[in-house]
This record gives C-alpha cells, sequence and structure tokens, in this order.
C-alpha cells in the first residue's frame, strides 16, 4: 500500500469517511476520491470529462431519484450499458440506494436478455439506447432507464438524475449483493451471486503485492466493465483516485491511440484484445512507451501471443488466472511470463491453491490434478441454485494443472 502510494494520511482519512457512509460498497473509492481529488477527471469517454466530485454528486442524485421513482432498497436493478460514465455512474447509484446489481452482457440477444431479466428478478432496468431495440424485443416487465443518450417512451438517466436532485435525503443503504454472470459458452450464463462486500481487501491487497499500480496512474480500459475483470479494474482505479478512459466499444486502432493520446501507464484488457492490438497495423511500440501494465484475464492467455506482446512491445504485461466463482488465484508476472510464457503465474497473496486428485488429496509437484482456490472473493452461490465443488474452504476452478518446481501453475 505504501508503494501504490495509499498509505497516505488525507487518502486514510477521506476512505475512513467514505467507508463510514457508504460501507464496503463501490461507492466508497468514489466518495473517497471526491474529497481528495474533487476536480481531477475521473471518467474521460466519448462524451469527455467528468470529475470525481461530479460523479460522486451526480450519482447521489441518481440515486434519489430511483428512490423517488419508487425503486425500493433491495429491489434488483439491471445494468445493460457499455463502457461510459453512465455505466459507473448508475452502478454507483445503485450502491447508494441499496440495490443490488446484475451486470447484463451488452452482446445479449433478446432472448437470452428477457431470460436473465426475469430468472434474477430485476424490478429496473438501466439500458443504453443504443441497445433499446434488444430490450424492446426483450419484452422486459418493469421499469427501463435509458442511458447514454434518448428513446422515445422511455425515461433517460438524465430525467432521473434531475428528479433526484429535488429529493435531499438519503439514507445509508444496506449492503447488497451483486450479481456476475459466468461467461459460459452455451445457452444463458448462471449467475453467481456475491454475498456483502463487493471487494475482498485481503485478495485486493495481494493483487497489489504482484501488479505494481500507483495512485500516479491512468487506466484505458477496454475489457467490458459488466465482466468481473473490467468491474474489478474500474474499482481499482477509483482506489488510487486514477483517471480511467473508457470507449463503448474496443477498437484496436482507437486503444492503441488512448493509450499514446493520455500517455496511459496502465492498459485493461482480455487475451482475444491483445491479440487484434498485436495484428492491428497502428501498433507502435515507441508510442506506447508510457505503458507500465498490461494487465490481461478473463480467458487462456496462449503462450504465444505473451512472447509477441513482450517482444514487440515491452515486458509489462501480467495476467490474472481465476474465475467469477473462485475469484483470483494466481497472477504471472513480466519475470513469470519470459521463463515459462505458457504459465499462468504464481499464487496471489491471500490466495490458497491446490492441485488434488479424485479423491480430494494434494498431488506432488508436477503431476496434474484438480484445480482448488480458497480466498474471501469467492461467489456464494449461483441465483438458480447450487455451486461449485468445495473440498474443505477450497473450491474447484473446474480446470485441470499442476505446479512445476519453481511454484509456477499451468493450466
Amino acid at each position: 500500500m505504501r508503494k501504490a502510494g495509499i498509505i497516505d494520511p488525507r487518502h486514510v482519512a477521506a476512505t475512513t469517511a467514505a467507508f463510514t457512509r457508504w460501507g464496503p460498497t463501490a461507492a466508497t473509492p468514489y466518495a473517497a476520491a471526491a474529497v481528495r481529488h474533487p476536480r481531477r477527471a475521473a471518467i474521460l469517454d466519448h462524451r469527455g470529462s467528468m470529475t470525481f466530485r461530479q460523479l460522486d454528486s451526480g450519482s447521489s442524485a441518481l440515486a434519489r431519484g430511483l428512490r423517488a421513482l419508487g425503486v425500493a432498497g433491495g429491489q434488483r436493478l439491471g445494468l445493460f450499458c457499455r463502457n461510459h460514465r453512465d455505466f459507473v455512474e448508475a452502478n454507483l447509484a445503485a450502491a447508494k440506494a441499496g440495490l443490488p446489481v446484475v451486470y447484463l452482457n451488452t452482446g445479449f440477444a433478446p432472448g437470452q436478455l428477457g431470460d436473465v431479466v426475469r430468472r434474477e428478478g430485476v424490478d429496473v432496468v438501466v439500458a443504453d439506447a443504443a441497445l433499446i431495440d434488444v430490450v424492446d424485443e426483450a419484452d422486459i416487465d418493469g421499469q427501463v432507464i435509458v442511458a447514454d443518450g434518448e428513446a422515445a417512451g422511455y425515461r433517460s438517466i438524465d430525467d432521473v438524475r434531475r428528479r433526484g436532485r429535488r429529493h435531499p435525503t438519503l439514507l445509508t443503504p444496506r449492503i447488497t449483493s451483486p450479481v456476475l454472470l459466468t461467461s459460459g459458452t452455451t445457452g444463458t450464463p448462471k449467475g453467481a451471486q456475491r454475498t456483502g462486500a463487493s471487494v475482498d481487501a485481503a485478495s485486493a491487497l495481494g493483487i497489489l503485492q504482484r501488479i505494481p499500480y500507483r495512485t500516479s496512474d491512468l487506466f484505458v480500459i477496454a475489457c467490458p466493465l459488466f465482466h468481473a475483470w473490467g468491474l474489478g479494474q474500474l474499482l481499482t482505479a477509483a482506489s488510487m483516485g486514477s483517471t480511467v478512459v473508457l470507449r463503448p466499444t474496443f477498437d484496436a486502432e482507437a486503444t492503441l491511440q488512448a493509450v499514446a493520446e493520455h500517455e496511459a501507464t496502465v492498459l485493461a484488457i482480455v487475451p482475444v484484445m491483445l491479440q487484434r492490438l498485436l495484428a492491428d497495423d497502428a501498433l507502435d511500440a515507441a508510442k506506447l512507451q508510457s505503458l507500465r501494465i498490461v494487465a490481461s484475464s478473463g480467458s487462456a492467455l496462449p503462450a504465444a501471443v505473451a512472447t509477441e506482446w513482450m517482444h514487440r512491445v515491452a515486458p509489462n504485461l501480467y495476467n490474472l488466472y481465476g474465475s467469477t466463482e473462485v475469484g483470483q488465484a494466481t497472477i504471472a508476472d513480466p519475470s513469470d511470463l519470459q521463463a515459462a510464457a505458457g504459465t499462468a503465474g504464481r499464487v496471489v497473496p491471500g490466495s490458497t491453491v491446490r492441485i488434488l486428485d479424485d479423491q480430494g488429496k494434494e498431488v506432488t509437484t508436477g503431476t496434474e490434478g484438480r484445480i482448488f482456490v480458497g480466498n474471501g472473493a469467492q461467489f456464494s452461490g449461483y441465483t438458480g441454485g447450487g455451486t461449485k465443488e468445495r473440498i474443505d474452504d477450497l473450491m474447484a476452478s473446474g480446470d485441470v494443472g499442476y505446479f512445476d518446481d519453481n511454484r509456477r501453475l499451468f493450466i
């Protein structure tokens, strides 16, 4: 924490005050940043700049507006938005209003969207204007609020926020349990619920020990915010008081331009995006010299891709292995990837990873077995019932792997 720059009397005081008000929710790091860096840009997106003060104030007004519309604490809010300020503001407003959020995949077809909204008991959906046709075809019951634009017949998020500015009272919310959707390759994804705090402190500190984030960083977050990895990177940036650059959809050339233009120090991606950056003619390592960290997760990182990135650009690649269910397990830093490009890395401090046989006994180094993970960031179960296999305090990741002699994990 000292190296990251967050052991500072002002930071600690602001975070303590925010935590007292909003508890272990996404609202806390933003409220703290609004006190410490009120005029600093929290978000740079296709609509321009938005400061931490504006985001904190706007999300409070939006929370009050939701309450004024009769959206009561405990009802569920579905977030069907791409990467932009309204996603962030609605996410914070839900935390302040005590509304559990269901993060909806913006790639859903109408049938998938309708199935998930009904199954998860979503009461109000905040959806992008660009996606409103999908919402219409999904035949959703309950309120729909339009974000990032307007759509005939629907309230806009700006209307709800204006309504909220006339309702100054906002009670301290109860802590809610967000629902993240598993990526599932076929059919409708499952809802993975997390009970209580949205961020596990030990897990967050463990990641800080392996990935050298700093309070001076500027993030370009290219991965979707509705996924656990994108959401985690967003909250990491907020905890640092860092500016994030967002684009509604991923474009390789535009991402490279954003890194160069803003002299970004952190790029958050998923492996397929890394492949597309390497394949783009606009890739110029000389224009990416500001990057200290390229943080990848969400799927397997091919060894050839890791090797090519570090050879052509820089040894600044970090790859996290985990899942929506088990949380973070291991991180491969540049030295790990240079020594063994196919590795998933070493265990994150605060987590436990063991390789077990079919009888649940730990295997020897170099022997393949089932991967089990333990930490405080695991999900509490699927919303439709059921969970992952558990042995003692460890949860099955569903993958098979082994540790080498250097305690590097291979999947």
